[in-house]
């Protein structure tokens, strides 16, 4: 059992280190001050359900350092039943738009693209906010990567305790798995809540192909397929387009959501991407194992768990501690050991609903497979 800890820590510090070193080759992106080149933009926010946080994200919005000749923003509601209608509306500004079928948040993001106004789309999710210099930062993307498409970072509030600070810490990895697959063209994540694309690269990816039935991966389908027809895309490293949202409301949501993540996986996974979750569930799965078998088989077994520990711990501390400076928020890291023993758990049920997902409900939608 000792063997195959030391195995594992092997592994999986060569993975961190891997992830790691990915996001740090990546190319920072400066801002610079070319008002006259920056082009017109169009603002896509899909949202279902968001009257508690859609006049926050509006609000943010009209707070951009960018031309308000150059922007369109473009609300598409996929059939809200609370009152996120009322309060859109009430932003002359705003285009309000309400899907006339139920079908997603696809069908609402491919909508609002039909629309557009612009050549350059911006998506953002309608519980985010955005800093004053986001679409600068989205600008300047283009003009240094020379990408078509880009996905930006995304943050969890960090303030208001425990679980804000381990979905914190949870994203910030998340960002820098993100970053690495693209700087090193092996695989291809995004997040929905931050991307932008030319408007012609969205139709010649085709769209989000044959997934719409999948009430999950806007993102990475669309990925996917922008890379399978050679369309570049990268990571926007940039702090000034960072994009925050807010923490799910309990353990239960936060469960719910990662059931919701889980159950893409199979229909977009690479072999890199594989490799990744497999190795952190295999570490997550063979630490509680060894736990439990210490505890009620053989004591000597604990000494794996606590090689297994230890070991996963530094290498984590150093990781998550080098993100969490980077986007600025460092007091989360005083959650840190609670937060592993909920990432235990939470790696362990989405790889298990990953395998064998089963039906949940999402903004008052049944999902069934």
């Amino acid at each position: 059992m000792m063997a195959i800890a030391i195995f594992g820590c092997i592994v999986y510090a060569a993975l961190i280190a891997w992830i790691m070193y990915g996001w740090t080759a990546t190319k920072e992106i400066e801002l610079t001050e070319r008002e006259s080149e920056w082009t017109p933009v169009t603002i896509i926010i899909p949202c279902r359900n968001e009257e508690d946080n859609i006049e926050a994200c509006i609000r943010s919005i009209q707070k951009l350092r960018y031309p308000v000749s150059l922007l369109e923003v473009i609300v598409i509601d996929d059939h809200s039943t609370d009152h996120t209608a009322d309060i859109v509306t009430h932003y002359p500004g705003v285009k309000y738009i309400k899907l006339t079928e139920n079908q997603g948040k696809k069908a609402a993001i491919a909508e609002g693209v039909a629309l557009a106004s612009f050549d350059t789309v911006a998506l953002l999710d309608g519980d985010c906010t955005v800093g004053k210099n986001w679409l600068q930062a989205i600008h300047q993307g283009f003009v240094d990567t020379k990408a078509e498409m880009l996905t930006g970072p995304v943050m969890v509030d960090p303030r208001g305790g425990f679980l804000p600070s381990f979905e914190f810490l949870e994203t910030a990895t998340m960002m820098a798995i993100t970053a690495n697959g693209h700087h090193r063209q092996k695989y291809f994540l995004a997040n929905g809540a931050n991307m932008a694309f030319r408007k012609q690269a969205f139709y010649t990816a085709g769209g989000f192909g044959n997934n719409e039935e999948i009430a999950s991966g806007d993102d990475v389908f669309l990925f996917r397929n922008a890379v399978a027809h050679q369309i570049p895309t990268a990571f926007l490293k940039c702090k000034e387009a960072v994009v925050i949202t807010g923490p799910q409301a309990g353990i239960w949501q936060l469960l719910t959501q990662r059931k919701r993540w889980a159950t893409k996986t199979k229909a977009y996974a690479s072999k890199a991407i594989w490799t990744i979750q497999t190795v952190v569930f295999a570490m997550a799965l063979f630490t509680v194992i060894t736990f439990l078998l210490g505890l009620y088989y053989d004591g000597k077994i604990l000494f794996a768990f606590l090689l297994l520990v230890l070991v996963k711990g530094l290498v984590d501390w150093i990781f998550l501690y080098r993100m969490a400076s980077w986007f600025g928020h460092k007091k989360p890291m005083v959650f840190f050991i609670p937060a592993q023993a909920l990432y235990l758990v939470t790696i362990i049920y989405s790889g298990i609903m990953a395998l064998w997902p089963t039906p949940y409900e999402w903004k008052e939608r049944n999902i069934k497979f």
